[in-house]
């Protein structure tokens, strides 16, 4: 009888928030009482059957967002509600990274994906438009994260899959032994294809990432020990995205573990049209900042403290 129930309140839901009939309509097809209509529809809600999101951003956001995309001359900065923890704050920023994104897709387009938390949500949040022929293309090698779900290969697929599309996963460590190991495995047909067809993608999902030991991904990863991270950040190494390195003014550093990077080279990363960086949190500020003052992304997804600091830091800096 619950499931009977449950599904009953799912179709007077569509019925309602899909389809716009009145609760007089949808009474009237059902013979019962608009009055049991009404209970029904709020028991949609106590059930979360139905939840219902107010998308205005605030008026604090909506300034952050001009400033941002000013100050940085970025394309777009989507700026999300701060929550009361940075997973709560990570959801929100998500949600609306997966609507924007959701908002550009087009019949046939090539997404080129990277890995990550915030990134991992963000296409949890992903709902579907109406487009076809969409491929996913991992933009560099794996990572072996802890929680496979956040790696690239993984998110390639998944965001595939929602989108009713194909992918193609880079059959590689995101970072191996030496350089010499790393100009054998370039030259692998399969890795060479995927590294080439990384580089003709639409739109680049990227996280960013701090080199602040406890919070590495690289670390966590194991590609990094904390004291390697921590020797990286004192040589300037503020952040990292797509595995590669870069100091305070977004610029590649001089690095043995750049040199051992299996992945979209920078020059073709950067000619990606559409840049995403998704990112969120006071640890992550600088990372941002970095990647922002250096063009490695032009459009900005976090939040709103988040975005405070980067025009905070920005003004102070300079």
């Amino acid at each position: 009888m619950d499931i009977t129930r449950r599904d009953f309140l799912i179709t007077l839901a569509r019925h309602y928030y899909e389809e716009d009939l009145s609760q007089q309509e949808i009474a009237d097809r059902y013979s019962i009482s608009r009055s049991n209509v009404s209970k029904m529809l709020k028991a949609c809600k106590e059930e979360k059957i139905v939840e219902i999101r107010i998308q205005a951003p605030s008026s604090q956001a909506l300034q952050f967002k001009a400033r941002l995309e000013e100050t940085f001359n970025i394309d777009h900065a989507i700026i999300a509600p701060s929550a009361g923890d940075t997973e709560a704050t990570k959801t929100e920023a998500a949600r609306a990274g997966a609507a924007y994104l959701c908002s550009l897709l087009e019949d046939s387009m090539k997404i080129g994906i990277s890995w990550g938390t915030t990134l991992y949500r963000l296409v949890q949040e992903v709902t579907p438009p109406d487009v076809k022929n969409i491929e996913v293309i991992q933009l560099h090698g794996g990572f072996g994260a802890k929680n496979p779900e956040i790696d690239g290969h993984e998110l390639a697929g998944m965001l595939a899959r929602k989108l009713k599309g194909s992918y193609r996963v880079m059959q590689a460590p995101a970072i191996v032994q030496n350089h010499e190991l790393r100009d054998l495995l370039l030259k692998e047909p399969n890795i060479a294809e995927t590294i080439a067809l990384a580089g003709s993608v639409h739109i680049a999902l990227m996280g960013i990432g701090s080199n602040l030991p406890e919070i590495s991904s690289m670390v966590r990863a194991g590609y990094l020990t904390e004291a390697e991270s921590a020797e990286l950040l004192e040589k300037g190494a503020v952040g990292v995205m797509c595995g590669l390195h870069f100091d305070k003014k977004g610029k590649l550093l001089s690095s043995p573990i750049n040199d051992r990077h299996i992945g979209l080279p920078p020059e073709a990363l950067l000619a990606i049209p559409k840049r995403f960086g998704v990112a969120v949190g006071s640890k992550k500020i600088q990372p941002i900042l970095a990647a922002l003052t250096g063009g490695l992304i032009n459009i900005l997804v976090t939040d709103e403290q988040t975005a405070m600091g980067i025009l905070y830091h920005h003004e102070t800096d300079n």
